[in-house]
């Protein structure tokens, strides 16, 4: 019996580092996370991010601190199986190929994040039918209420300030937005940089070789001859455009950002 419990102490201790991670991913870069999730549809879905984050939180560490293993196990099979039921909508209906598992630190391909998801809920259910008799330790169990609360509320306040901030959506027309007016094609990657960024720079050339068209765009406090040594050496086979400094930082403070467009419709917001 002891090799059974050992056993689901392990696979619980397992589970819960992964949502810790899964949860820590997000909540290091909740923007680009609240950006997947409009993809689902909806813009006001970027305000579940905070709850998303905040409860990962809780039930990892509840599942790794051992606090009423059978209820939260159960909990966290439960949320697991909503989140691969989403995902697989999402895949299906809005094209959604990047299940943010782990937000902007790693992405899976869709048959991986279902057999990451399968194995997670094999684990859960023995954690969960294992640890039946099991009492809750209310020490460990304000602790984690603690931190997720404390995560949520962090978080939150971050979404708060990046929709009061931004002009533009997953979702939106590019036409109707403040963009609108650079656009010159339907289907299309707009490049907001920093001519200076090194992550700017070193996309470029991957831009260059993309097959869909591609627009640069940067804030027009950098004189002409900065601009000239940009492309001189970094050689960009598209476009690249000064617009308004306030239009750009109303959008993004941080760089490069990627908006990409199909039939007019924005469908990703991201910083790679």
């Amino acid at each position: 019996m002891r090799n059974k419990i050992s056993l689901s102490r392990i696979t619980s201790i397992f589970v819960g580092v992964v949502f810790v991670l899964s949860a820590s991913g997000k909540a290091s870069d909740i923007e680009s996370f609240a950006n997947n999730l409009m993809i689902y549809g909806h813009r006001s879905f970027i305000f579940l991010a905070p709850f998303i984050t905040g409860f990962e939180f809780f039930l990892g560490l509840c599942l790794i601190l051992g606090v009423n293993l059978q209820l939260y196990a159960k909990t966290s099979f439960l949320l697991t199986l909503l989140f691969t039921i989403v995902f697989a909508f999402g895949l299906i209906y809005q094209n959604v190929n990047d299940c943010a598992c782990f937000g902007s630190w790693i992405k899976f391909s869709p048959i991986v994040t279902f057999f990451k998801n399968g194995l997670i809920l094999i684990l859960l259910y023995y954690t969960w039918k294992d640890n039946i008799y099991q009492k809750s330790n209310p020490i460990k169990l304000l602790a984690s209420i603690f931190i997720g609360l404390a995560t949520f509320f962090i978080n939150a306040y971050e979404i708060t300030q990046f929709y009061k901030a931004n002009t533009i959506f997953v979702g939106d027309n590019i036409y109707q937005t403040t963009l609108g007016k650079y656009v010159k094609d339907n289907n299309q990657i707009i490049l907001l940089f920093d001519p200076h960024c090194s992550h700017c720079q070193n996309i470029v050339p991957k831009l260059s070789n993309s097959k869909m068209s591609v627009l640069g765009l940067y804030a027009n406090y950098y004189d002409g001859k900065e601009i000239s040594d940009f492309k001189n050496k970094f050689k960009p086979t598209f476009p690249i455009n000064s617009v308004n400094t306030d239009l750009i930082l109303s959008i993004t403070k941080s760089y490069p950002l990627l908006i990409r467009t199909e039939n007019s419709k924005v469908v990703t917001i991201s910083n790679e």
